[in-house]
């Protein structure tokens, strides 16, 4: 749950947590995040596990298809263990009976669910995280929490006109609206070339370093979830993203 930063998402600022709400704005309309609570009306109270690992990594939840600004792109590299134990932990959750029309904002044609099934064909890669032989153990594990509960990509990614991440620019940079997400990768240019690792786990461990200080969707990331990985995950993370070449032109 802390590494796929479900709070932030889930939970309206004052409100109960996981029960859904939160405002998504994009091209499309404004999109508010489901109700994850074990409620039985308007949660995730009837869903079977095999549903819950249908909607989280394949995005078909209970009323349908998923819109992609939920991660499901991402957490489609999820293990099947670490499902299991996010399944486990949320079913602890207090339940809210808080009722979520998750799209009744979105314009038409994009509020029709169904038409996200020719988004996916299009742009959705399901399989699962492979693993790089030739790579170290940590560089391994750096990749599995940047590409998948991580879902960097998210937010640091640029997207096309359909709202897609743009795989050829992978973590270059993305436009958040009124904010936007710099290049993670080892470019020596506008990435993290020449920041320090140490620096780099400073900064998701505290929130900033000698460089900068983390500011609105990356400093809620910071307090729901990078603080709480362990001090090997987020070197492993460090690691991962300092080795990516980036476009040297960026």
């Amino acid at each position: 749950m802390r590494t796929g930063d479900c709070m932030a998402c889930h939970t309206v600022p004052g409100q109960k947590p996981f029960a859904g709400g939160y405002e998504f704005k994009t091209p499309f309309g404004t999109l508010l995040s489901s109700n994850v609570t074990p409620d039985r009306e308007n949660g995730i109270g009837k869903m079977t596990e095999r549903d819950f690992f249908d909607a989280v990594r394949h995005g078909q939840g209970s009323n349908g298809f998923l819109y992609p600004a939920m991660p499901y792109t991402t957490y489609a590299k999820l293990t099947d263990r670490d499902m299991h134990d996010l399944w486990a932990y949320m079913s602890t959750v207090a339940p809210s009976k808080h009722l979520v029309s998750e799209n009744a904002g979105m314009r038409f044609p994009y509020n029709i669910r169904v038409a996200i099934a020719g988004w996916n064909l299009l742009f959705f890669d399901n399989r699962g995280f492979a693993s790089d032989a030739a790579q170290a153990e940590d560089w391994n594990r750096g990749k599995y929490l940047v590409e998948g509960g991580g879902h960097c990509a998210a937010c640091h990614s640029p997207r096309n006109a359909l709202g897609a991440e743009v795989a050829s620019k992978f973590l270059e940079g993305g436009n958040l609206g009124e904010r936007f997400a710099p290049n993670i990768t080892g470019s020596p240019n506008t990435g993290l070339g020449d920041v320090s690792k140490e620096s780099i786990v400073e900064y998701l461990k505290t929130g900033s370093n000698d460089l900068s200080i983390a500011t609105g969707p990356m400093a809620e990331a910071v307090e729901n979830s990078t603080q709480y990985l362990s001090d090997p995950d987020l070197n492993a993370i460090a690691t991962y993203l300092k080795s990516l070449d980036g476009s040297q032109k960026n």
